[in-house]
């Protein structure tokens, strides 16, 4: 007990204690519960509106045999407890996916495939850290769910573009856009999506276009 509040006092006033999370495993390994009481002290009393750019990695959580106990009743925790952005769970997943994550991730679409904002939480994962994995859970989403109008709030491209030209990051949205029209093939009950994707490849044509001028007025 003494261990516990002695984490939690420095996990809370301390930014660089325990940067690789090893002392809360070996805690959590003792003590499962302990791993959601510590989610909450992570975000109370903080204006926590993100946490992709926080430094926290729970990556250890993948190594327990319950795994997906822990990982299901964190994003439960974080859901219900706390009013935050879409990628408030994505610290929860490893950098890079992997069968076990992937198995994961299909069976927790498909048991919140009604679920909003479940959903908007758990593309943001598969966007932002999973990217060449969007068309294949897709698809999975897309054999359960009845209402498709979720699928239009889900972000399904990332927002963040840096660097120089940002041609190809545009390129690769439309060429995203053209795959996902592939996947709704010619079914009836996806026109509407069929038409969004459309809309969206046109719109990234534009958008290539506009930059494509405006980065020939810049070198020249």
């Amino acid at each position: 007990k003494c261990l516990k509040a002695l984490y939690l006092y420095k996990e809370q006033n301390d930014n660089h204690f325990d940067f690789d999370k090893k002392y809360l495993k070996k805690i959590v390994e003792l003590d499962n519960e302990f791993l959601f009481e510590v989610l909450e002290k992570i975000f109370t009393g903080n204006d926590h509106s993100s946490s992709r750019h926080e430094n926290y990695r729970f990556n250890f959580i993948w190594e327990f045999d319950n795994y997906e106990y822990l990982v299901e009743k964190s994003i439960k925790t974080l859901k219900d407890k706390f009013s935050l952005g879409d990628d408030v769970i994505n610290f929860l997943f490893p950098s890079s996916i992997n069968d076990k994550v992937k198995s994961f991730l299909t069976n927790l679409i498909v048991k919140n495939h009604a679920e909003e904002e479940v959903l908007q939480k758990i593309f943001n994962v598969i966007t932002y850290s999973y990217t060449n994995e969007r068309i294949y859970f897709l698809g999975i989403l897309l054999e359960h769910i009845n209402n498709i109008e979720i699928i239009k709030s889900l972000e399904l491209i990332e927002n963040f573009k840096s660097g120089g030209s940002l041609i190809p990051f545009f390129e690769a949205d439309k060429k995203f856009w053209i795959e996902f029209e592939k996947l709704l093939s010619n079914n009836v009950k996806f026109l509407k999506l069929k038409l969004w994707a459309q809309q969206n490849q046109i719109s990234c044509e534009r958008t290539i276009e506009w930059h494509r001028k405006r980065d020939f007025v810049r070198d020249y």
